[in-house]
């Protein structure tokens, strides 16, 4: 009787059981290692606005390590102290930075540094799964960061590769071609089956709340320098879509409210400290601000792209336009919509808007103190002229017209590359430079108006929008924008835009078309899409790639209840539990259907003898190294033809698979014992010589 072995060593002298054991992976020529290490580095550098750049680094650097151990440029991986040492440096480093970047973020950093260190040091089999498991989470993530569909389509690559390099550390002697084209179709296989368990899956809501960032975040800033939207406007990556359910608002009338400003110290516009505090208040108890509204409504759905902010984007004046949207926004007195959460993945949510309401509803007396104040000094020459305009026009609208017109008669100009204007902005770009951008123009208009006595506040948002359809918007970072409020007793907030009196073409037709200088626009983005739409190939590209993605969003990421409910009333009619009943079982027998049509016919195939599997495969690898195809020729006369075209050691183990094979198969009596695994081991033998 053979000797058992114990897969767990065992120390008999003193009694302990020692490291379970773990095979050795090797380190030249490991094919399951390498791909880990390409993936790490790929979903690192996918990572790179979450991660920091030294954790990118460290990554590159370990998938480096591992390529050129792979290709036998160093003996040995990095020695375990010095792993260690930069192990300490990592913490200390993460340590440094976590408070400024938030749980979410370092902890995302923490694991792809874990996973740098792991893939230098990975030694062993149990180390190889560590590191995919990891390699699975972070995939993970990615879909959280990003939900478009090339980064979908990438992280869903990196998937396979990823198990991929698992079944070839199982299956080694399978090269990389048979295993992605092995996943890819067990991909594809289940590809169907996933699509009908997410139509008919019930759609939850969160389970749990992702932990607060303190990241960069992309889009509108909760506060306003004038350079802020200047420099976002040069961007063009898509802010939000909006899908109108009836007729799409011209576009000056596009003017979609995200934050509302009120607190001004010279140099920069910031949410009221007291307006946050008043709002967390009515928060714990639960009682958001639900305007009257009056007139005919605008309904629509937003498709809001990951920003990891809370704020929305509403036409005025907006209400929830679902029970769903209620419990996953919360409107404030601002007249604008807060996600409940920051948007670290895309967002959909419907919206009725009716820009004939007044906003007039709030609290009078706290929106006219916390819009009056002023910083106590700086812009000398703005507070002498606004108490002259005072003294000249006792009427507020008067004033305000009378700054309307000194834009008009002194010619301003709109650019996206103003003159530095660092101490006493106002002042200089009131009467030295005399042009800017829509913040510029915000933020003086709104100064004026406080120093004459006026409440006054800056909304900054985004105005227009491409439209993708006869019902959709597409607006993009470039529509950045920023306007005032100015409150006038008998009819509350009034929007003004001085930006319109400069620019109207930057309300009317968009910001290319406002600027006197059309290399502006999109300066720092040559090769956009959207800068080269001028030339028709790049045009028809950018308006398919944004009619797939207007798809994507519609019905993968904005795919809610309510998209469910209104599928299944396209199916079935009235939902009732009978029928949702009949629609649950019929989605059970097409998917046992499509299991049944993967794995029957396999089962009915006549399974091939191992020992004929085994020659033709020896057959494949002697065809590929010596050129020489069999052609149903015998198998002693092919042997005979490729004695001369291969080397002896593999001419020997040919011969030794060859016999073996006519043996068992023309030889009577049948299989010999032992003969499959003799050429198993005689193949592996072979592919390693060849």
């Amino acid at each position: 009787m053979p000797k058992r072995i114990s897969p767990i060593p065992f120390d008999r002298q003193n009694g302990a059981r020692l490291m379970s054991y773990s095979p050795n992976v090797p380190l030249a020529k490991h094919k399951a290692g390498l791909l880990l290490s390409l993936v790490l580095a790929a979903i690192s550098l996918s990572f790179f606005s979450p991660l920091m750049v030294w954790v990118v680094l460290l990554s590159v650097c370990a998938a480096v390590v591992r390529v050129s151990l792979f290709l036998g440029w160093y003996p040995q991986p990095p020695a375990s102290r010095t792993v260690n040492l930069l192990a300490v440096l990592s913490l200390l480093a993460l340590g440094w930075f976590s408070l400024s970047l938030g749980l979410l973020i370092s902890m995302i950093n923490l694991l792809v540094t874990a996973c740098s260190l792991k893939l230098m040091v990975m030694r062993n089999q149990r180390d190889l799964l560590q590191l995919f498991l990891c390699i699975l989470f972070l995939c993970g993530c990615g879909y959280i960061f990003e939900q478009g569909m090339l980064f979908v389509a990438l992280y869903s690559a990196m998937v396979i590769v990823a198990f991929t390099a698992l079944a070839l550390q199982y299956a080694s002697n399978q090269s990389y071609t048979y295993q992605l084209k092995m996943l890819g179709n067990m991909s594809l296989q289940a590809f169907p089956i996933a699509a009908v368990l997410f139509i008919i899956f019930p759609q939850l809501p969160p389970l749990w709340q992702m932990p607060s960032t303190q990241s960069a975040s992309t889009g509108i800033s909760d506060t306003m320098r004038p350079g802020d939207i200047a420099s976002l406007s040069q961007s063009s990556e898509l802010a939000f879509r909006a899908r109108f359910e009836g007729k799409v608002p011209p576009p000056q009338d596009r003017y979609w409210r995200a934050l509302v400003l009120e607190y001004f110290d010279g140099e920069e516009w910031t949410m009221s400290a007291r307006r946050k505090a008043a709002e967390g208040q009515r928060k714990l108890q639960d009682r958001p601000f639900r305007p009257q509204v009056i007139g005919e409504a605008l309904q629509y759905r937003v498709f809001a792209e990951a920003s990891r902010q809370q704020w929305l984007f509403t036409l005025d004046v907006p209400v929830p336009g679902s029970p769903i949207t209620s419990e996953k926004v919360w409107q404030s007195t601002s007249y604008t919509f807060i996600a409940n959460q920051n948007l670290m993945s895309a967002m959909a949510y419907d919206v009725m808007s009716y820009p004939s309401t007044l906003l007039n509803q709030t609290n009078s007396r706290t929106d006219s103190y916390l819009n009056r104040q002023v910083p106590q000094d700086g812009n000398p020459r703005t507070r002498e002229w606004a108490a002259l305009l005072s003294q000249q026009y006792p009427d507020p609208k008067q004033r305000l017209n009378a700054v309307l017109d000194y834009f008009k008669q002194q010619n301003f100009s709109y650019t996206l590359n103003p003159p530095l204007m660092q101490s006493d902005g106002i002042d200089r770009f009131l009467f030295d430079a005399q042009t800017g951008f829509c913040a510029h123009y915000a933020s003086a208009t709104a100064f004026i108006m406080r120093l004459t006595g006026i409440p006054a506040r800056v909304v900054a948002g985004y105005q227009g929008g491409e439209q993708l359809s006869n019902k959709v918007l597409s607006v993009y970072q470039y529509d950045a924008h920023a306007w005032i409020e100015v409150w006038f007793d008998e009819k509350g907030w009034q929007r003004i835009d001085p930006t319109a009196v400069v620019a109207p073409n930057r309300i009317n037709f968009g910001l290319e078309q406002a600027l006197e200088d059309s290399t502006e626009f999109l300066a720092n983005e040559p090769l956009s899409l959207r800068r080269l739409q001028h030339l028709p190939f790049f045009s028809t590209l950018r308006d398919y790639l944004n009619q797939m993605d207007y798809l994507w969003s519609h019905w993968v990421l904005g795919f809610d209840q309510k998209q469910q409910q209104n599928l299944f009333k396209s199916l079935i009619g009235e939902i009732t539990f009978e029928r949702m009943v009949y629609l649950m079982v019929g989605a059970m027998l097409l998917i046992s259907l499509l299991l049944a049509a993967y794995f029957v016919p396999r089962t009915l195939r006549p399974k091939k003898p191992k020992h004929l599997h085994c020659y033709q495969r020896a057959v494949g690898y002697v065809e590929k190294a010596t050129n020489t195809q069999r052609n149903n020729e015998a198998p002693q006369h092919y042997l005979a033809s490729v004695k001369n075209k291969m080397g002896k050691d593999a001419y020997t183990l040919f011969d030794l698979i060859t016999r073996a094979f006519i043996r068992m198969e023309y030889a009577q009596g049948g299989l010999e014992k032992g003969n499959t695994s003799k050429m198993k081991h005689h193949l592996n033998r072979l592919k390693r010589t060849l």
